[in-house]
């Protein structure tokens, strides 16, 4: 998959809205319990859920390195997409303490197999010092998965005891960073988060804050439609690229896309059961009842119309198919429906 770039996307989405709107009082406190919420329903419930599946996965790459049976591969692999499930919901707050992680970065082959044909100790010291290329989601997911599916050609490789040991070590970072970021949140992020304060340097005050979530989530929303689907010139007019899909090896990519827009979802709905109970969606609801409601639509409609892409995801990209274009334009219809209904609310204004 394409990448957009993180920082801005939200922020510059968050500015039109602002510029195109007349200013119409939305009250701070109505806001900052909404914060207090998110915090308290969502995002560290997400994380605690996010570290409890985090957890078993050094196990499981334990087993699959010194065994290398294919079952004990296949439970591997499975606890890979288990966690990467959870990471991907939580992608709508990728914000504050996340920004840093790197846990998503594009796998770089070369400097992988330089690391294994090295002989640096592969101990916890090491491997955080690692640039991100060599490590998080798709390091383990290089090692433990190959383009032309030789699961046979994968566990021979994992006889390489350095291999086994990389393969570990990289686990036990991720698992270690993914529980730091829970420890984040819980110990003052969301906290700071819901009680923005003028000497606070990320949440000086309740616009920054409420900011920082609607852009998160409408640059969610924007990389997917802007880079994860589409391709130079627009999904029908340019020449699609599967050699940039995000999850290719493991043919994970759908399912990325369509954790991530449940994530925005999550935020918007204020639960992580699908049910809609607060969250942002009741403080556009209150003030514009249409943009709410077409919010809510765009949301469904963009998860629906991501899942409808044919697996697997290189071929369908390769070969043009329509699903793909209809999920572009039902998740850039969710990035309007935010930047032009969503985003003026939860700024402090409404169009008139």
């Amino acid at each position: 998959m394409l990448r957009a770039a993180r920082p801005g996307g939200g922020a510059a989405i968050l500015a039109v809205g602002l510029v195109a709107c007349a200013p119409v009082s939305l009250g701070d406190g109505e806001r900052r319990v909404a914060l207090r919420e998110l915090g308290t329903d969502v995002i560290v419930p997400q994380l605690f859920d996010l570290v409890s599946e985090a957890a078993p996965m050094v196990h499981a790459m334990e087993r699959a390195s010194a065994i290398r049976l294919p079952g004990h591969l296949a439970l591997a692999r499975e606890a890979w997409r288990s966690v990467r499930r959870a990471w991907k919901r939580s992608e709508a707050f990728g914000f504050g303490p996340a920004t840093e992680l790197e846990l998503d970065r594009v796998a770089d082959p070369a400097q992988i197999e330089a690391e294994l044909a090295g002989e640096d100790q592969l101990d916890a010291a090491y491997l955080e010092a690692l640039p991100g290329s060599r490590k998080g989601f798709h390091a383990i997911e290089y090692l433990l998965f190959r383009a032309d599916g030789d699961d046979a050609a994968v566990l021979a490789a994992l006889v390489s005891g350095r291999r086994q040991r990389y393969l570990v070590a990289a686990t036990e970072n991720l698992v270690a960073r993914i529980a730091g970021l829970r420890d984040e949140w819980t110990d003052d992020h969301a906290e700071r988060l819901a009680t923005p304060a003028a000497d606070d340097p990320d949440y000086p005050t309740i616009d920054r804050a409420i900011g920082a979530v609607v852009g998160e989530c409408a640059a969610v929303s924007g990389r997917i439609a802007d880079a994860r689907l589409d391709a130079p010139g627009g999904v029908t007019a340019g020449a699609p690229r599967p050699e940039l899909e995000e999850s290719a090896l493991s043919d994970n990519s759908i399912a990325d896309m369509a954790d991530a827009l449940r994530g925005l979802r999550n935020i918007y709905f204020g639960s992580r059961s699908g049910e809609a109970v607060g969250g942002l969606g009741e403080l556009v609801r209150a003030a514009a009842p249409e943009a709410d409601a077409r919010a809510r639509a765009a949301i469904e409609a963009a998860i629906a119309a991501v899942e409808r892409i044919p697996t697997p995801y290189r071929a369908a990209l390769a070969e043009g198919a329509p699903a793909i274009a209809a999920a572009h334009a039902a998740v850039a219809e969710l990035r309007r429906s935010l930047a032009e209904g969503v985003t003026p609310v939860l700024a402090g204004t409404t169009s008139p």
